[in-house]
């Protein structure tokens, strides 16, 4: 993978575990749920999906499954509080259904006025590897994000993410410039409506290089 595509990987991975820092913080009680539907992307993919959550005693712990005509994919996560600490571990691994692995683990910690802070690993399908620090404040239509990664080949840069929300969704733009110079970044728009949600992502290399994609999520009744 190259070196602006991995980094903006792992600023997606960063910026979306802080969202969910905020929107779902770990339950102290027993729950659990199931939801499953199908989805439709660009390039005729579409497949179907299964998500399982269980949450309580401070670990929330979520299991998804996605079936498609290349076969089966899985992402696991586990969210484990830390009361005295004052700080959320979340440790994911996800499978493609092409077979290649991918994992991270970070740590988030608030300070109980919209402000998150996070450290963390992330190892990608061919073996590389990169840590990050960041960020995260909120604003009063959504939250800015920004931080510094550093990979395993020594590569290193910067990263920032900004996240809005709309009528029915959520717009976020993310950057990441590396430490030579290079930069890419990254549009993404959401929407929502009934028991379905749109997501195009738009991305743009440090050539000029522009790619958009697409995909829409059914939520069974």
């Amino acid at each position: 993978m190259h070196t602006r595509s991995f980094a903006l990987a792992v600023t997606a991975i960063v910026t979306s575990a802080l969202l969910a820092v905020v929107l779902a913080p770990v339950e102290a009680h027993a729950r659990s749920r199931s939801r499953g539907g199908s989805y439709s992307g660009s390039g005729g993919r579409s497949g179907t999906w299964q998500r399982n959550v269980e949450a309580g005693g401070g670990t929330r712990s979520s299991g998804t499954t996605w079936q498609n005509s290349r076969g089966q994919g899985s992402r696991n996560s586990t969210w484990t509080a830390d009361k005295e600490a004052g700080s959320v571990t979340r440790n994911s691994n996800t499978t493609t259904a092409g077979g290649k692995t991918s994992s991270s683990s970070t740590t988030y910690s608030a300070d109980g006025n919209g402000n998150v802070g996070s450290s963390g690993t992330y190892t990608g399908p061919n073996g590389g590897s990169a840590t990050t620090q960041g960020s995260s404040t909120r604003t009063e239509s959504g939250r800015t994000s920004s931080g510094s990664y550093s990979t395993s080949t020594g590569k290193s840069g910067a990263y920032t993410s900004t996240t809005q929300r709309t009528e029915g969704g959520y717009t976020r733009n993310a950057s990441a410039t590396g430490s030579g110079g290079n930069s890419a970044n990254k549009d993404v728009t959401v929407t929502s409506e009934g028991n379905s949600a749109t997501r195009t992502v738009t991305t743009t290399g440090s050539g000029g290089k522009t790619s958009t994609r697409s995909g829409t999520v059914i939520v069974n009744p």
